[in-house]
């Protein structure tokens, strides 16, 4: 059974928030779970087909893991690392994708 996550001090929004979905992690469980301290997280995302577990479980209950885990000071600042790691991770999707496109148009193809 899994401990339940200590929330006593934090608003209703902000549990939710907690409970909620880390999209983060599903475009990039690596960067997101060395970004929240999820040391052994990030070592089992290098696993082939164990990634996908990884993956599905970081993306499903990866912000509740990290708050849990990660000894975060207060809620803003865990909210902060979530906002900063999201926009590394959408950055780095942008710029994979902008640069796949521009080498398919150079090439060619």
């Amino acid at each position: 059974m899994e401990e339940k996550v200590k929330t006593e001090e934090l608003t209703e929004e902000q549990k939710r928030y907690i409970e909620g979905l880390a999209w983060a992690a599903l475009l990039s469980a690596s960067i997101w779970a060395l970004g929240n301290k999820l040391w052994w997280w990030f070592l089992g995302s290098l696993i082939p087909i164990w990634n996908i577990y990884v993956l599905l479980k970081l993306f499903l209950h990866g912000r509740r893991m990290s708050w849990k885990k990660g000894k975060w000071e207060n809620f803003e600042k865990f909210h902060r690392r979530q906002l900063y790691i999201w926009w590394v991770i959408a950055t780095l999707v942008a710029l994979y994708t902008i640069i796949t496109i521009l080498s398919a148009f150079l090439n060619g193809s």
